[in-house]
């Protein structure tokens, strides 16, 4: 197993490349009968993106925009909690002008 970032030879345990520091985890090892090897990121739809999303619905759009073309799914996760998210803080910020105005009543 190679570095994809300088191909140095890392054990398939590594995470981090011993020669440049370079992340291994990301990536999906695979190879087939020739001798060519390739390196493919993850592009996987996660729950926990969107609940991070809807959370932080700011970082769900920054992310959205960030991803949507190398990795749609991912993508569509991060887009899924920011449209949940901004809807949560729209209605929360309804309510709560609408108990203050009742309050001051």
């Amino acid at each position: 197993m190679y570095c994809p970032n300088c191909g140095h030879e890392v054990t398939e345990e590594s995470k981090f490349c011993s020669n440049c520091g370079a992340s291994i985890n990301h990536y999906e090892y695979f190879t087939d009968n020739s001798t060519q090897i390739s390196w493919e990121k993850k592009d996987i739809s996660n729950a926990g993106y969107t609940v991070l999303g809807a959370f932080f619905p700011v970082l769900g759009l920054i992310m959205f925009l960030c991803l949507r073309k190398e990795m749609p799914n991912t993508a569509r996760s991060y887009k899924l909690g920011f449209i949940i998210g901004f809807v949560l803080y729209a209605i929360m910020a309804l309510l709560f002008i609408l108990f203050f105005i009742a309050f001051l009543k």
